[in-house]
C-alpha cells in the first residue's frame, strides 16, 4: 500500500479474515497472512475522495460496501466485487458536507439501505440501493456521527445521532420521529457501537470533545458504565479514532481509542481494565480482527500496514 488509511476487517462467509484497506482511489484486500488478495479501482470522482469504509450484509447473504470521507461531497456504494453501484448525492446537489454514513437494515425487511448524516441544516437522509433517496429528516442540525442499534438494544431499529451541540437523538427507520435522548450529563459529540454483544458492559462508546476530552462507556439503555480521561488534541487526518474488538477471548471485548499524541488506549467493555501504549507513529488507521484462536491488531501509518498477533508477538514501535 502507498497511502493506507482506516482499515476494515471483515469475517468472510467461509470464516476467514480479510482486511480491506483504502489506498488512494483503490481498495486493497489483504488476507490474514498479509498477502494481497485483490486490488480494486473505485473509479472515484476527482472532487470526491474517500477515507473510510462501511459494510453490511443483506438477508440473501450479499455483502455491500460504502466509501466516503468526513465532510465529503458524496458516498459511493459497491457490491461484494467492488463494482460501483451508485454515488449519492449527485455532483449538481449542493450541500455543506456529509459528516458520517452507515449501511444498515434498520427496519428489518432484509434489505440494506444507506443512511447519511450532513453538516448544517440538511439533517439525515436514507437512500435505497437503487440510488434513490427514500426520505430526508431535517429535525437535527450539524450531525457529527451516526450509530446503529440492534434487536437487543432499548432503541431497537433506530438510528442514533450526535450533533455539534453535543446532543443525542434517536430517529426511527421511517424518518418520521426524532427524539432527543437524555444523555449521561455530558455533551456527547461522537457515538460508536460495538460490533457484537458485550453483555452488561459498554455497548456504545461516547466521545466528549470539550476541553476535558473523555470517553464514556454506555450500556444498551445508554446509561453510563464508565468514564475514561483522554489526552487533549485533534487529529491532522480523518482517523476513525474509536474501534471495538476482541483482543482477549471471553472477556466481553475491548474499546480501543486513539489519541492525538500517538497513544492507543484500551478499555474493556465492563470498565474494569484500562491500559495504553505509545504506537511511536502517526496513525492513519487501526482495527482488530480474529484469526484462528488469537486476535490481530492492525496499525497503519503513512506507508505501512503492520499486523500484531496479540499475546504472541510484540508490535514494533517505529
Amino acid at each position: 500500500c502507498q497511502q493506507p488509511v482506516n482499515p476494515l476487517p471483515v469475517t468472510e462467509a467461509d470464516g476467514s479474515l480479510s482486511l480491506y484497506v483504502l489506498d488512494g482511489s483503490h481498495v486493497v484486500k489483504l488476507d490474514a497472512e498479509g498477502k494481497t488478495a485483490g486490488r480494486f479501482d473505485l473509479r472515484l470522482k476527482k472532487q470526491a475522495p474517500v477515507s473510510y469504509l462501511r459494510t453490511a450484509v443483506d438477508d440473501q447473504g450479499n455483502r455491500w460496501f460504502a466509501a466516503g470521507q468526513m465532510g465529503g461531497a458524496c458516498v459511493y456504494v459497491f457490491n461484494s466485487q467492488w463494482q460501483q453501484q451508485f454515488s449519492f448525492p449527485t455532483a449538481d446537489q449542493s450541500h455543506p458536507g456529509i459528516e458520517d454514513f452507515q449501511l444498515a437494515d434498520l427496519d428489518g425487511d432484509g434489505v440494506v439501505e444507506l443512511y447519511l448524516g450532513y453538516r448544517g441544516v440538511v439533517g439525515i437522509q436514507r437512500v435505497l440501493l437503487s440510488g434513490i433517496r427514500q426520505w430526508g429528516y431535517r429535525g437535527v442540525e450539524g450531525v457529527l456521527s451516526l450509530a446503529l442499534t440492534d434487536a437487543l438494544d432499548e432503541d431497537a431499529g433506530h438510528l442514533l445521532v450526535t450533533t455539534e451541540a453535543g446532543v443525542m437523538y434517536r430517529l426511527d427507520p421511517g424518518g418520521q420521529s426524532g427524539r432527543e435522548i437524555p444523555g449521561p450529563g455530558l455533551a456527547v459529540h461522537h457515538l460508536f457501537r460495538a460490533g457484537f454483544a458485550v453483555g452488561q458492559g459498554a455497548q456504545f462508546c461516547a466521545i466528549v470533545s470539550t476541553r476535558d476530552r473523555l470517553a464514556v462507556g454506555l450500556d444498551r439503555k445508554l446509561q453510563q458504565v464508565w468514564q475514561y480521561q483522554l489526552p487533549a488534541g485533534t487529529f491532522p487526518n480523518d482517523l476513525r479514532f474509536v474501534q471495538f474488538g476482541e483482543l482477549l477471548a471471553d472477556q466481553g471485548g475491548q474499546w480501543l481509542i486513539a489519541a492525538a499524541d500517538g497513544t492507543l488506549h484500551i478499555v474493556d467493555a465492563a470498565g474494569e481494565f484500562a491500559d495504553q501504549f505509545a504506537t511511536g507513529r502517526r496513525l492513519n488507521g487501526f482495527a482488530v480482527g480474529r484469526h484462528g484462536d488469537h486476535a490481530v491488531l492492525f496499525l497503519l501509518d503513512q506507508t505501512t500496514v503492520t499486523a500484531c498477533s496479540i499475546g504472541r508477538a510484540a508490535c514494533p514501535s517505529g
